[in-house]
């Protein structure tokens, strides 16, 4: 029996990331979507790790978010750490359906269909949204905040 690994992506946890950098500024999603010039939708698909967010677009989102693109992805290499700390494996978003190592075609295949879905297929249970957040919660609090405890997003 093969062992059960709980499995996300860099995109998932960046997009997470952005999500609450968006949140503390009392931004909607709609509004970073109209500064890239993109679809509220699309926006989402960004949050939830669904899609790529290109470089421009993330220049153009840390101006608004009083960031670095430099310092989001500190940030997001930080929470990674922890999730990895937490038993929570971070794939490459390109290729997260070799999160199956050597099963083999139909097993990426289901393991990606399964990550989509938000389903545990064979031995993945995939890690996004909510659960994503409680994972790396604790680990953007400590990295967003200063010496007093005060947050500074």
């Amino acid at each position: 029996m093969s062992e059960i690994r709980n499995v996300t992506t860099s995109a998932a946890v960046l997009g997470q990331i952005l999500a609450t950098l968006r949140s503390a500024k009392g931004l909607k999603q709609s509004d970073l979507a109209t500064t890239v010039g993109i679809g509220a939708s699309s926006w989402s698909r960004i949050e939830k790790g669904d899609s790529a967010i290109s470089i421009d677009q993330l220049r153009t989102v840390a101006k608004v978010l009083g960031k670095s693109v430099g310092e989001i992805i500190d940030i997001a290499e930080a929470a990674e750490q922890e999730a990895t700390k937490k038993g929570v494996e971070v794939c490459n978003s390109s290729v997260k359906s070799s999160a199956a190592g050597a099963a083999g075609a139909a097993g990426a295949a289901g393991i990606a269909a399964g990550m989509a879905t938000g389903a545990a297929v064979g031995s993945v249970i995939p890690v996004f949204g909510s659960i994503l957040g409680g994972v790396i919660g604790g680990a953007l609090g400590a990295i967003l905040s200063n010496n007093d405890g005060k947050n500074k997003l």
